[in-house]
């Protein structure tokens, strides 16, 4: 007698079947019954998701006043040959794209909902540009001290300041706080320097002046 095979359920063979697993069930029927078979066609996703990070790496400034940088940029975009939704991570995590001053490596990782994964990778390199801040005090102009051609002038040190931490500041000419100056104008110079290099300087004027009567 002649059978007649139907499915019942599922994919005929040929078709795209989708992620997961499916049901395929058919029929057999003649004259004398029927009866019923299935079996199961999964499909398992085993490719990783495609991301790049080319074109992300750059060397950018501190902001205005600090040791930071603020850079915002388009995140690199994790592709699926799923078409799902992928899961993309950044370590360490700069929220809101907070850069330390020097070199920071940036990962993203894109995992898909088959728990494939692709990574990349690029630089963010800030620099301080920054020159730092020196204030010398105003002109000093003293008389010598009694007896002598000289005079011993205190002033304060002026202290720089910079955006980064760390500034050192040191006296490029002799003469300092406390020094014994002689009778003329003597130009004291300070200079600043932070850690990245970058310097100022200031310079004030001390003028010793003989105003002592003759006796």
């Amino acid at each position: 007698s002649t059978s007649t095979t139907i499915q019942l359920e599922g994919n005929p063979s040929g078709s795209i079947f989708g992620v997961g697993s499916t049901k395929n069930t058919f029929s057999n029927s003649n004259s004398l019954g029927s009866s019923k078979c299935s079996f199961h066609v999964a499909v398992y996703d085993k490719e990783p998701p495609s991301i790049s990070c080319d074109g992300l790496a750059n060397t950018v400034p501190t902001n205005p006043g600090e040791c930071i940088s603020t850079y915002n940029y388009d995140p690199p975009v994790a592709v699926d040959n799923c078409k799902a939704n992928t899961v993309l991570t950044m370590s360490p995590s700069f929220n809101p794209y907070i850069f330390p001053l020097g070199k920071s490596e940036v990962n993203y990782t894109a995992v898909d909902l088959e728990g494939n994964s692709a990574f990349c990778t690029f630089s963010m390199h800030v620099e301080d540009q920054e020159k730092p801040v020196i204030v010398c005090p105003s002109p000093i102009i003293q008389g010598t001290d009694y007896g002598v051609c000289t005079a011993i002038v205190n002033f304060e040190a002026p202290v720089g300041t910079a955006n980064c931490p760390d500034p050192f500041t040191k006296q490029t000419t002799s003469l300092g706080d406390g020094s014994t100056f002689p009778i003329d104008n003597t130009v004291v110079t300070y200079i600043v320097t932070d850690s990245s290099n970058n310097s100022a300087s200031c310079s004030f004027e001390v003028e010793v002046m003989d105003n002592e009567i003759l006796t």
